[in-house]
């Protein structure tokens, strides 16, 4: 996902999660101004981020992304079990 679709998303989910909960832009925080600028996607700091999503009762998570490696010549050796060599590339679920 490119970095503009995730902005987009929390942008969203923001919108969706104020409209929800029947605020007012001014509700959610003092500066509606910047409430805004999180819902169309705007550059804001990470503080004013946190302290809007605090207030929907939302949070920021930070998830790995699938870990990629190198393809390497034991994965092609005659003797390699493919369930030793699938157990390699394995992506843990998150929780």
């Amino acid at each position: 996902m490119l970095v503009e679709e995730r902005i987009q998303r929390i942008a969203g989910q923001v919108a969706s999660a104020r409209k929800a909960q029947g605020l007012s832009q001014s509700e959610v925080y003092p500066r509606a101004a910047l409430v805004s600028k999180i819902e169309h996607g705007g550059d804001v700091r990470l503080s004013s981020l946190l302290a809007v999503l605090e207030r929907l009762g939302l949070e920021l998570r930070i998830e790995p992304t699938a870990v990629r490696r190198m393809v390497t010549e034991d994965d092609f050796e005659v003797s390699a079990q493919p369930s030793r060599v699938l157990e390699r590339y394995r992506v843990p679920d998150p929780e």
